[in-house]
């Protein structure tokens, strides 16, 4: 049997898509695509925000610490749910990691994972991130649920929705620092 160019580039191509697909080698070029493609969050207009109307969500932190959403209302939430397997999660993290380093006294950051604490621990670790993880403990409220992630929202001390966010996104832009500085100053 005669192999010829065109069944060796086929070959190839099927290799190079078994590789990105099934190994870890994937996972980074997967990463990689997405911070290329990540743009900032769209801010929902004024108009069409909606109100968070329930609070109750309990969530456990990586220090076996009980927290409940309540306890933050009428402060500035930015709330991401996400998983250490997802590389459109990973690849829009260190843009949260500079957003957490310079608002995280003034913004209250949820990063909420429903794996084990052991992994996103050892995650959060060898990254050198600083944020801070929760386990849900409940269901989230249903404002704040979604059947996919990477899903954020931003939410003002009034309680609306300013940004509510599938997918990676840059939040490291000069857009999303400048609505974060307004939602501080009122």
């Amino acid at each position: 049997m005669k192999i010829d160019k065109s069944k060796i580039s086929n070959l190839l191509f099927l290799v190079l898509i078994l590789v990105i697909l099934f190994t870890p080698i994937g996972t980074h070029v997967k990463v990689f695509v997405n911070r290329i493609f990540a743009f900032t969050p769209g801010i929902e207009s004024v108009e069409s925000r909606e109100v968070l109307k329930d609070y109750n969500w309990k969530l456990l932190n990586q220090n076996g610490e009980h927290f409940n959403l309540e306890s933050a209302k009428g402060e500035i939430l930015l709330i991401n749910l996400w998983a250490t397997w997802c590389p459109p999660c990973i690849a829009e993290m260190p843009s949260f990691q500079k957003l957490y380093t310079d608002y995280g006294d003034q913004v209250t950051f949820l990063f909420v994972s429903n794996e084990k604490q052991e992994v996103t621990t050892s995650f959060v670790e060898k990254h050198n991130y600083t944020f801070p993880v929760y386990s849900a403990l409940a269901n989230a409220p249903a404002q704040l649920s979604s059947s996919s992630i990477p899903a954020s929202y931003l939410i003002n001390k009034s309680g609306e929705i300013v940004i509510n966010e599938k997918g990676a996104a840059n939040w490291n832009s000069d857009s999303v620092r400048e609505l974060l500085d307004n939602l501080i100053k009122d």
